[in-house]
């Protein structure tokens, strides 16, 4: 067994030898599944290996996150003014980006699917000011609509691609005239 510096694992250590020549990607994953709700203002660095994905619960997420991808799952809620600063990957049509463990062993070839994207299948709503995210952004999920006055809503600001079809409005709150 090797791994791209051409050194021998040991067999004891199959595990780590799997996660670099099997099919899992060389990433992170920083989810936000707290079912009692939570707020993070700070700000995620992770451009090139990070995926972000709000799993579960209500995030009211304020900073600024830099990062390959990001997701809110069924059933999970993104609220607040956040960016998502994404990857632009060297395939923008189909959002891929190849990378190479081992430059002289074609199988260590692999590619990142979903690069690039913000992907909504929950509830993303832009509750305390705008949501702005730099890539494309897919949703199927709801977008909350605030008003945060009368002559006003806050938006989802979106640098790429919108694509919205199937997705619910909701409107969230109240505004007194």
């Amino acid at each position: 067994k090797s791994l791209y510096t051409g050194k021998s694992l040991p067999d004891i250590d199959a595990n780590f030898y799997r996660q670099y020549t099997g099919p899992d990607e060389l990433t992170t994953k920083l989810s936000f599944a707290n079912t009692d709700g939570m707020a993070y203002s700070g700000n995620i660095t992770g451009q090139k290996n990070t995926r972000l994905s709000f799993d579960a619960g209500t995030t009211a997420y304020t900073g600024t996150a830099k990062v390959l991808s990001a997701n809110v799952s069924p059933g999970a809620t993104l609220i607040g003014n956040g960016t998502f600063s994404l990857m632009v990957p060297a395939d923008t049509t189909n959002h891929t980006l190849s990378y190479t463990l081992n430059p002289n062993d074609a199988q260590t070839q692999r590619n990142l699917t979903g690069v690039g994207m913000f992907t909504n299948k929950g509830i993303i709503a832009p509750t305390t000011g705008n949501i702005t995210i730099g890539g494309d952004f897919v949703s199927t999920g709801t977008i909350g609509a605030v008003l945060p006055n009368t002559s006003q809503a806050n938006a989802i600001n979106v640098s790429g691609t919108a694509a919205i079809g199937g997705s619910k409005l909701s409107l969230l709150g109240s505004v007194s005239p």
